[in-house]
């Protein structure tokens, strides 16, 4: 319903991806029909983030407003009720998005500038603590899920949220160079788009690494596949860092790349390994078994230009 993907949620039982648009409401993509469905109940609305709620039911962040329980088979919503004057007031008033995030007892984690967990069985909402000193204005931002709990970054934090914790782990901080997305791989590296390009953390270590390459200077998006390859997204287009062999690819229009300014956080890995990235020029799907051969481009740069001797 609109080319600006704002973010991306598998429903684990269905298979459908649902997506929030910048001001066009939700969604519903089925990756075996390759068709879209739009609910016009969610018309003129920004969709920010989506998580899962109950069997029948999604939880809806939309910027400005409040957090909606959707129906997935009406379409209809509900406010969810939440009994927290601070998350409230980054919902309506504070000009940032709330994102949603689930945790494997089905409760919600909801992102601003703190982190907030929201208990299904009690409905309350109470705030993560964290050190004084650590405490910003930057949003934070998920990165995935290990055996030790919850990994999330702020600009220039990792943090982890073990589980049943009340408190986050400060895991390593990057002060001069912005994280702008990012993504915990199954091994346990944490690739990094950031406003000098590609990075890496590791999490056995805590240690940051910059990955160097003149393909781009600076990243907006990654996610990293099931065959250890991670796909970077940028203002101009689609990069892929193969990690085995240190080895870049750069795609465009003939591997069926259209031009797109990738965004940060609409990209997801679906169960079967697929990848999807959103941008404001609209949804590209990477199938997970796709394959391609990199080569070393070189860097090429016009000095001048002769005409007739000018």
């Amino acid at each position: 319903s609109n080319p600006s993907v704002l973010c991306l949620h598998q429903d684990k039982s269905s298979g459908y991806i649902w997506i929030g648009t910048d001001g066009e409401g939700i969604n519903r993509f089925d990756p075996e029909t390759a068709t879209f469905t739009h609910f016009k109940s969610t018309f003129k609305t920004k969709a920010v983030s989506i998580a899962d709620f109950s069997d029948r039911e999604l939880a809806i962040s939309v910027y400005g407003d409040h957090v909606y329980l959707f129906d997935k088979a009406t379409g209809q919503t509900r406010p969810m009720v939440l009994d927290n004057d601070n998350i409230i007031y980054q919902l309506k008033h504070s000009g940032r998005s709330v994102n949603l995030y689930n945790e494997t007892d089905g409760d919600l984690l909801l992102f601003a500038n703190a982190v907030y967990r929201y208990d299904r069985t009690t409905g309350r909402c109470r705030q993560i603590a964290i050190d004084d000193e650590l405490n910003g204005s930057y949003n934070f931002f998920i990165l995935g899920r290990s055996s030790e709990g919850v990994w999330m970054h702020n600009n220039f934090n990792v943090f982890l949220l073990e589980d049943d914790s009340e408190r986050l782990i400060l895991k390593g901080s990057h002060p001069h160079n912005a994280i702008r997305s990012g993504h915990l791989a199954s091994n346990g590296i944490i690739w990094l788009a950031t406003e000098e390009g590609l990075c890496r953390f590791n999490t056995a270590d805590n240690k940051f690494s910059h990955i160097e390459t003149t393909l781009f200077s600076e990243a907006t998006s990654v996610i990293c596949d099931n065959r250890a390859r991670v796909w970077i997204g940028t203002e101009k287009g689609l990069s892929a860092y193969l990690s085995e062999s240190g080895s870049f690819a750069l795609f465009g229009k003939s591997d069926g790349v259209e031009s797109n300014e990738y965004l940060p956080k609409p990209r997801l890995l679906a169960s079967n390994g697929d990848i999807y990235f959103g941008g404001v020029q609209g949804l590209l799907h990477i199938r997970g078994g796709y394959t391609f051969e990199t080569t070393e481009i070189p860097d090429l740069r016009l000095n001048k230009v002769i005409v007739d001797g000018e």
